[in-house]
């Protein structure tokens, strides 16, 4: 079963989306409602829902803030936006931003709900499911969220290549020009161009932000990061000539052990601060 969470701040429109339609027989359960941002956010870190459907003009947060701080987060949920007549021009951002339809909420046929529903296409569960859990796993990392051992643990699950104790140097790929452009849903570095990244240069690459991807590299022959350095080449060129993305990646100097991957992360982003000075087509 797919996991529903319905947001939206009016409670009979809350109560009437649990009741329009079967949601099992559709292959659905709804897991829980928020009427805000901020409860859904906190709905969806602990439900991890697959779907959901949301308002987009709420108190606290909005529908477009809680689906920009969602997809950081967790990039594989889905949003169907919950929409009035007089909120065209938040759909159409909504939908630049990712969304997969919409619904006008006090019209909306349990028929016209079971066609959506069953015209969304789901990525296989290993695949969507593992890449947000990596995600995760490297956030809560990075800003010192997680107690080493439970970081150790939960990083020999989600990268068995990687060792906690090996040095490593933490690489980051960013989009340029992103806070200019970020209203297209294409500036994103979304998750099929990360697959991209991640299938040409033959290592895991995990999504950090919406302008952002990390990779850890525990390889510290000369040979291995010259292959790299020409992989990245060619990765940057099919983003840059397929997906209309300028890119720039970055790798931290040599650490010790994965507990220094905030110290990394701090480099990394200081060495983007001035990005523009640098030239394209290799890692710096």
């Amino acid at each position: 079963m797919k996991k529903v969470l319905i947001v939206d701040d009016e409670l009979l429109v809350r109560m009437g989306f649990r009741s329009i339609l079967d949601w099992e027989s559709c292959g659905f359960t709804v897991v829980g409602d928020a009427e805000n941002g901020e409860e859904a956010l906190e709905k969806i870190r602990l439900f991890q829902p697959d779907l959901v459907f949301t308002d987009l003009k709420m108190d606290r947060m909005d529908g477009l803030e809680l689906m920009s701080a969602c997809m950081r987060e967790y990039p594989a949920v889905k949003f169907i936006v919950l929409s009035s007549y007089n909120d065209f021009e938040n759909v159409r951002q909504a939908m630049r931003c990712g969304a997969l339809d919409y619904v006008f909420k006090l019209e909306v046929t349990p028929e016209q709900l079971r066609r959506i529903l069953s015209e969304i296409k789901w990525e296989p569960v290993g695949q969507s499911g593992r890449r947000a859990m990596r995600a995760s796993v490297v956030r809560r990392a990075i800003a010192g969220d997680i107690p080493a051992e439970e970081a150790r643990g939960s990083f020999a699950r989600m990268f068995p290549a990687v060792r906690w104790e090996r040095p490593f140097r933490l690489i980051t790929v960013a989009i340029d020009d992103y806070e200019l452009r970020k209203g297209n849903a294409h500036q994103r570095l979304s998750q099929s161009t990360i697959a991209e990244i991640e299938s040409i240069l033959e290592e895991v690459v995990c999504p950090f932000q919406a302008d952002r991807a990390l990779m850890i590299w525990q390889q510290e022959n000369v040979e291995a990061l010259g292959g790299l350095q020409s992989a990245y080449a060619r990765a940057e060129e099919y983003v840059k000539r397929y997906l209309n993305q300028s890119v720039t990646a970055v790798i931290s100097e040599s650490h010790p052990g994965l507990q220094a991957l905030p110290q990394a992360h701090l480099q990394n982003e200081e060495t983007l601060s001035y990005r523009y000075l640098l030239d394209h087509g290799r890692i710096h």
